[in-house]
């Protein structure tokens, strides 16, 4: 919990927990959920808490302080219950960056609440470490990000993708794909693209602003050039084949990142990455299926994206390694390695089959 009914991520993790004869039940987000979900469920063993900003984020600095000592102390209320808790760490702030000061505090005291923390790589679970002054490393595990491979339709292929959005087969395509944020650094891929100045280059940019300021920036640099295609919606699940399987390469421009989703959905697309090394990025592309760049270099996206061009000819083996690795990550895989950390600190735990 909380359960976000559009995150593949967790209803790939639910059913195959209950694959394994878990009774996993769904948890919300409001204020009491944590407390209510055990209520609701009498005899629950532990609770698996996810996303920490809608028990930890107000919309004022005195909610924020108010939501969060509430968190706290329905956690304390399960520790006397003898009710584990486990965090899975997807990020160490909110992405607005709202009230950091006051949600890194309560932080710090959910993991030290916590029985087990979950990083999805060694360089998160650093992070986490010294984020949440963690002591004790064996409380934090890595396990690693599932992949997306037959979650999603993938039976296009690139001629056809082209075609029904109108893209030459001849144009060399960045996608941009997901929630647009302003720490996703969309804006500075725009700007990134413009500098290309390549008649022959197509940017794709895929996904739901998070608001009308972010919207109207985006769109406002588009108009700059003629070859950026805006796509500025939710992406049913069904068209993310069309995207992915357009582009030449899948773009992921983060000022800030911890662990990243969108990386393994381009991965079980076959993509070749362009990313930053940042957060999990270089634990999880370590077989050359990605152009590096420094995020403090001004112009490291830019020269991470020339170098992409000009390496056409490696590009499919690129994203042939980087499929390679997705498979590794399969969610029973992960599911079975997480059902191990329950039973860690549940002994007396075993499943119903």
């Amino acid at each position: 919990m909380p359960i976000y009914e559009s995150n593949p991520y967790q209803k790939l993790l639910l059913h195959n927990l209950k694959a394994l004869g878990l009774d996993v039940q769904e948890g919300g987000s409001g204020v009491f959920s944590i407390l209510r979900s055990v209520i609701c469920n009498l005899g629950a063993d532990a609770i698996h808490l996810h996303w920490l900003t809608p028990f930890l984020i107000g919309n004022s600095k005195i909610r924020t302080i108010a939501k969060s000592i509430l968190t706290i102390l329905q956690l304390i209320i399960l520790q006397l219950l003898k009710i584990k808790i486990v965090w899975t760490v997807h990020n160490l702030k909110n992405h607005e960056n709202r009230f950091t000061n006051i949600e890194r505090f309560f932080s710090r005291i959910v993991a030290k609440r916590a029985d087990a923390i979950l990083a999805h790589s060694e360089s998160a679970k650093r992070d986490i470490r010294n984020a949440f002054d963690v002591d004790d490393q064996e409380k934090i595990a890595i396990i690693p990000h599932g992949n997306y491979l037959g979650y999603y339709k993938n039976t296009l292929t690139k001629e056809e993708s082209r075609s029904r959005l109108n893209l030459s087969p001849h144009n060399f395509t960045f996608l941009y794909f997901g929630k647009i944020r302003d720490y996703k650094g969309v804006q500075e891929l725009i700007d990134s693209f413009i500098k290309l100045n390549k008649s022959d280059a197509k940017l794709i940019i895929a996904g739901k602003p998070n608001n009308n300021e972010i919207s109207n920036s985006i769109t406002y640099k588009a108009r700059q050039n003629k070859n950026i295609l805006l796509v500025l919606q939710l992406i049913p699940e069904d068209d993310i084949q069309l995207f992915m399987n357009a582009a030449d390469v899948a773009v992921l421009p983060y000022r800030d990142v911890l662990t990243s989703g969108t990386l393994m959905l381009g991965m079980s697309f076959r993509k070749p990455i362009i990313a930053p090394r940042l957060g999990c990025i270089p634990d999880v592309l370590k077989n050359g299926g990605c152009f590096f760049y420094d995020p403090e270099d001004a112009d490291g996206l830019f020269r991470a994206m020339k170098l992409s061009m000009t390496s056409k000819h490696h590009l499919q083996n690129m994203g042939d390694r980087n499929f390679i690795l997705a498979q590794k990550n399969s969610w029973s895989l992960i599911a079975r390695s997480i059902f191990k950390i329950y039973q860690n600190h549940l002994s007396d735990y075993t499943p119903s089959n």
